[in-house]
């Protein structure tokens, strides 16, 4: 279950504790949000979810807007730039060492997470536009779309594993399994398959 991260929703950690207490079957995935949260809090906050619900936690991340206001001052490369910056922190904090980075958008002097059992939770990118997909493979652990028709979501995962050619380090192999509930749907067995290839 993907929370809604709104600004009329509930705080979506909250959110995820509260059904994670009462349901203890279902996976939450909590977007990750770049322009309201500090990367080491995230880190902090994600290890503790993934730590209280045994596991079931899931990130999910995207280009951040500009706020509402109109005050965001970074144009669309430098919120790309600052994507990156977030998510390289968040990743190094998995290595267990203390953290040193300065960047351009965030910084961290001594940054550690706790010990606790669970490590921090998967992360995937939720893309809107092809360049997003070299954050992606450098940061991420996958890629997400959003739901279409199952041809539409083929040709989506088809076109963005053949972007990935030459940003991958070894052959990945590419799982997918759509369902939809369109016009296309039917009873018909649901579309699966898997993408192979080494860059």
């Amino acid at each position: 279950m993907l929370l809604p991260t709104g600004r009329a929703e509930p705080d979506p950690w909250m959110l995820a504790a509260a059904l994670a207490a009462e349901i203890p079957d279902i996976n939450l995935m909590v977007g990750l949000r770049v322009g309201s949260m500090l990367p080491v809090v995230a880190a902090h906050l994600a290890q503790s979810m993934q730590s209280l619900s045994a596991g079931r936690l899931i990130l999910q991340m995207e280009l951040d807007e500009p706020v509402d206001t109109g005050r965001d001052y970074l144009n669309r490369a430098q919120r790309l730039e600052r994507c990156a910056e977030f998510l390289a922190i968040f990743r190094a904090l998995r290595q267990g060492a203390p953290l040193e980075f300065r960047g351009t958008y965030f910084q961290a002097e001594n940054a550690k997470l706790p010990d606790l059992a669970a490590s921090l939770p998967a992360v995937y990118w939720l893309p809107k536009a092809a360049d997003e997909y070299a954050i992606a493979s450098r940061h991420c652990d996958g890629l997400l779309f959003r739901c279409f028709p199952p041809v539409a979501v083929r040709r989506q995962i088809a076109d963005a594993w053949q972007r990935l050619v030459g940003a991958l380090p070894d052959e990945r192999e590419c799982f997918y399994s759509v369902s939809s509930e369109s016009a296309e749907a039917s009873p018909r067995p649901v579309p699966n398959g898997a993408i192979r290839g080494k860059p």
